[in-house]
């Protein structure tokens, strides 16, 4: 039993550490997943957040490319141009700077002069031959919209953004751009509309990297330009997509969602901070964690105790083995026949003496009815001392046994009830073999009673005293 206890300790105490390590792996398996659909589900939200500020861009740049191609298709036609001044400024430019979107709209001549101006009948003396995009469309390798790169407008000193159109002379030569202006604090009021926590932001850049609006503006990286760099070859390669990377001015580490804004040349950017992100992620796993410790912890725990459980039950157990021994030993050695019989005189315990008096082992009197041992005739010679023994009162009886008088040996037997809460669950038996001690008895009795004769035939009176002088027998004569 010991070696099985051992066995079962071990084994209990190895199957809890696997127990623990499975309830870990779930965990760190549920909190990586939850790790990864927290950045799928940033990511979803951050491909449709620039969806839709794609799309609002789109609708600004649109309603100014189709503001500015009504305009170069009005300079063609030489009927407008041959209208009175306030005339042509209406069907020139008409409801063109209602547009909240727009701050200014010029049209000048192939050497970059304004000649004509959507703000008043007579034109600004501006001069734009400088602007790289009257130089891109001077040159002819540039057709349809062009977008420029942001400038500090002459018109409103306000860091804008040029969209330019060239228009031509009837034989084809460069005549001239209509050039507009968005301001970038346009973009700026797109983005402040939205909330995405801290250290994230909003970015608008040109396909070749400058940086045109940037949202929370803090004053730097509008303008700066990121070209040639691994992360804007990446983004110049795909229409949208992600990025998890340290951000160049500040180094911060987001999660970049760009979309391409429609067909023009710039790119909408959100990015979130990796820590905002995570931050709920980080709450629930710290709980997670913190469940999944204290089943790992309470799992070895109760392995351990249940180990200590067995092991002071194998104490025990040896310690009662080893008391059941001693008193077996010690019971099998006495000269008496001591037994134990339940309320139903079914026998619980008998010692060796039943093999001598009865011819039978104990391990086969075990369960033996009180009956079957002793037979019929001396269980009902004995049933009273019994039912009084099972009714709780000790019971004391000398009985002799035998064929034949110089056969005949002589018992006392004793009978202890076995008291429990008031009921009487069993009781004990001790029978003494005091055949020698009756006759020693009996021996004693003639001894004593020829002596009583002879002193009485002596003529002379006798006196018996004891140490004290006490008279303790006298004759008579």
């Amino acid at each position: 039993m010991s070696s099985l206890l051992r066995f079962l300790s071990r084994r209990l105490v190895w199957l809890a550490v696997f127990v623990s390590l499975g309830i870990g792996g779930l965990f760190a398996r549920a909190i990586w997943t939850m790790h990864a659909d927290a950045l799928a589900y940033a990511e979803r939200s951050n491909a449709n957040l620039a969806r839709a500020l794609e799309i609002g861009i789109v609708r600004g740049l649109e309603t100014l490319d189709e503001a500015l191609q009504n305009v170069v298709f009005e300079l063609g036609r030489s009927n407008v141009m041959a209208l009175p001044p306030d005339m042509r400024q209406r069907v020139l430019f008409g409801n063109l700077l209602r547009a909240q979107n727009i701050d200014d709209v010029l049209v000048t001549d192939e050497r970059g002069h304004a000649v004509l101006d959507a703000r008043g009948v007579v034109p600004r003396q501006i001069q734009v031959a400088d602007r790289e995009y009257f130089q891109a469309m001077r040159t002819g390798l540039y057709r349809g919209l062009y977008v420029g790169r942001p400038i500090v407008a002459r018109t409103t000193q306000q860091l804008s953004l040029p969209l330019a159109r060239a228009y031509y002379n009837p034989d084809g030569s460069f005549a001239g751009v209509v050039v507009g202006v968005i301001p970038l604090r346009y973009f700026q009021s797109i983005f402040s509309e939205v909330e995405l926590g801290p250290d994230s932001g909003i970015n608008l850049i040109t396909l070749e990297g400058t940086f045109l609006a940037r949202f929370p503006y803090d004053g730097t990286g509008v303008g700066k330009s990121v070209a040639g760099s691994e992360s804007m070859r990446y983004v110049q390669s795909r229409r949208s997509g992600t990025l998890l990377e340290h951000t160049p001015f500040d180094g911060a580490y987001r999660l970049y969602t760009f979309r391409r804004v429609g067909a023009y040349p710039l790119v909408v950017g959100v990015a979130q901070s990796h820590d905002t992100i995570l931050q709920p992620w980080r709450r629930n796993a710290w709980t997670l964690g913190a469940f999944a410790v204290l089943l790992m912890g309470g799992s070895i725990g109760l392995a351990w105790l249940f180990t200590r459980q067995l092991s002071a039950r194998e104490r025990i157990a040896a310690q009662l083995r080893e008391a059941e021994h001693q008193l077996r030993t010690i019971l099998d050695n006495v000269p008496s026949l001591i037994g134990y019989w339940d309320a139903d005189l079914h026998n619980r315990f008998i010692n060796h003496a039943c093999e001598d008096w009865f011819g039978v082992p104990p391990a086969q009197v075990a369960g033996m009815h009180l009956s079957r041992l002793i037979g019929k005739q001396w269980m009902a010679q004995y049933q009273r001392y019994i039912d009084q023994a099972l009714q709780g009162h000790r019971q004391v009886f000398e009985y002799s046994m035998g064929n034949a008088p110089d056969e005949e040996r002589h018992y006392l037997a004793v009978c202890i009830p076995d008291v429990e809460d008031g009921a009487v669950r069993g009781f004990f038996v001790q029978v003494t073999d005091i055949t020698e001690r009756k006759r020693m008895e009996d021996e004693l009795f003639e001894e004593k009673e020829r002596m009583r004769l002879t002193l009485q035939a002596i003529a002379d009176a006798v006196v018996c005293t004891d140490a004290q002088g006490r008279v303790t027998y006298v004759s008579h004569p």
